[in-house]
C-alpha cells in the first residue's frame, strides 16, 4: 500500500491543498527514518501504515473535552482476513517534528503488540461477544502490558516515548499548528466520541490470523 495515496486523492478531489501534499511528503521520511528504527531495537517488522487526509477530534463526556488524535493503531477485516494498521494523520506527518513523529511511531508499535498479545491469549475485551463478531474496543494507555518486551530492553523506545508521551502526545507547536493551519482553515476533520472509535471484527478472522514470524519470536507466539 501506498502510504500517500489517500493523501494525492484528497488532493486531487480538492480536498486538501497541494502544499499540505508536498509537506506531508517531506515528513514521510521521518516515518520510514523512524519505522526502521523500532524494527531495529525490536526485531519485529512494523505493520502497514499510512496517511489518512484529515484530522481527528476525539470529544469525551465532558462537553469541554476534547484532543486531536495525531495516529491510531486500527485492526481491520474484509471479512476473512485481519488486517493490522497504523493511521498516521496529515497534521501529524506535514507538521509534526521529527521526534513527534518518531514518539507517535513506537506508541502505535506498541499498541500492535498489544493487540497482538490479547489475540495470542484470547483476552481480547469486548463489550459483546458473539458466534460472529468480536466488537474490539480501544486499548487504553494502562494496558500496554506487552510493551515490557521490547519497551525494557530498548533504548531508543524508551527515550521517544518518554520525552513526548507523557499523559498523551505533548507537543504544543503541533497542536497550535493543526488547529490554526488545518482545522481552523476548514479542511478535512473528523469528530469522534471514544464510543465511536471502535471496530467490529469477523471471529474468523481473529481465529486465522497469524503474525509474521518476526513477531511470533517476539511475542513468544507458539
Amino acid at each position: 500500500m501506498d502510504p500517500m495515496e489517500l493523501i494525492r486523492k484528497a488532493v486531487n478531489d480538492g480536498k486538501i491543498p497541494e502544499e499540505y501534499e508536498k509537506k506531508a511528503e517531506l515528513g514521510v521520511s521521518k516515518v520510514t527514518d523512524a519505522i526502521g528504527k523500532v524494527e531495529k531495537s525490536s526485531g519485529a517488522k512494523y505493520p502497514v501504515w499510512f496517511v489518512s487526509p484529515y484530522a481527528v477530534v476525539m470529544k469525551g463526556g465532558n462537553l469541554y473535552s476534547e484532543a486531536i488524535v495525531y495516529s491510531r493503531f486500527m485492526p481491520l477485516s474484509d471479512g476473512t482476513n485481519l488486517i493490522l494498521t497504523v493511521e498516521l494523520t496529515a497534521p501529524l506527518v506535514a507538521f509534526g517534528s521529527k521526534d513527534t513523529i518518531a514518539s507517535a511511531v513506537a506508541h502505535e508499535f506498541l499498541h500492535y503488540l498489544n493487540f497482538l498479545a490479547l489475540l495470542r491469549d484470547r483476552t481480547i475485551r469486548s463489550s459483546s461477544i458473539t458466534d460472529q463478531v468480536i466488537e474490539a474496543l480501544g486499548i487504553d494507555e494502562g494496558e500496554l502490558y506487552t510493551a515490557d518486551l521490547v519497551y525494557s530492553k530498548s533504548k531508543y523506545l524508551i527515550r521517544v516515548l518518554d520525552e513526548k508521551f507523557r499523559d498523551g502526545l505533548n507537543d504544543d507547536a503541533l497542536n497550535k499548528k493543526s488547529i490554526v493551519k488545518w482545522i481552523n482553515a476548514g479542511l478535512p476533520t473528523v469528530i469522534m466520541s471514544p464510543s465511536e472509535n471502535q471496530v467490529k471484527l469477523p471471529m474468523v478472522a481473529i481465529m486465522n490470523y497469524i503474525p509474521e514470524e518476526r513477531v511470533r519470536r517476539l511475542l513468544k507466539w507458539t
